[in-house]
């Protein structure tokens, strides 16, 4: 019982860390769009 809530608090806990940083990403590439274009011409 012991390991299985380590478990959940591990993967909440990597969701939480991960969650965060794509929503930045999508955040800058929608708002930035030509910077993001400028970086890949």
């Amino acid at each position: 019982m012991e390991r299985r809530n380590f478990l959940n608090v591990t993967l909440g806990a990597l969701a939480l860390a991960v969650v965060p940083a794509s929503v930045k990403a999508e955040d800058y590439r929608a708002t930035k769009p030509a910077v993001w274009s400028a970086t890949h011409c």
